[in-house]
């Protein structure tokens, strides 16, 4: 528990409720992407935003789409049943997009440690000992404000290679 506690504080899990672990573009991308070294080592919004930028290639249709499907998202799970009342330790959003036809797609992954908690869990209130709580969607909340920053403030486009 320490070393998890500790690795959390490394990375912005301790402060967004979430990381990203890996960028992958498309084989002969010429991109410069963080490597899962630098990753893990991303504490801020900033820094999570340009991982970002650098992952849609500067791209705002890319951006715009995972954010839509980002709320969507948010929508369906405040409003699961069985989602409210399971904990998701460890579980991964998946983020992928069309290269060619900028067509994005989203996906719950890493479902293996998921459980069920025996209550109701907000999956907002901060973690105690025994209160199954893992934050879920106080991660998914600061993902989505970072691309609606992201997308409001157009940064995007100054990066656009299209």
């Amino acid at each position: 528990m320490r070393y998890l506690q500790f690795r959390e504080t490394t990375s912005s899990t301790s402060t967004l409720g979430f990381r990203v672990d890996a960028i992958r573009l498309a084989d002969g991308v010429d991109a410069n992407c963080p490597d899962a070294q630098a990753l893990k080592k991303i504490t801020t919004e900033e820094r999570v935003g340009e991982a970002v930028l650098q992952y849609v290639q500067g791209r705002l249709v890319l951006l715009q789409s995972f954010l839509k499907s980002l709320l969507q998202l948010r929508t369906a799970l405040e409003a699961c049943d069985a989602f409210l009342t399971h904990a998701f330790i460890r579980t991964s959003l998946l983020l992928i997009y069309s290269d060619a036809t900028n067509n994005t797609s989203l996906h719950m992954i890493d479902l293996s440690r998921a459980y069920p908690a025996g209550c109701r869990l907000s999956h907002r209130a901060a973690w105690e000992a025994g209160n199954h709580e893992d934050g879920y969607l106080t991660g998914l909340d600061n993902l989505i404000r970072i691309l609606e920053r992201l997308d409001s403030a157009h940064v995007v486009s100054a990066f656009s290679f299209m």
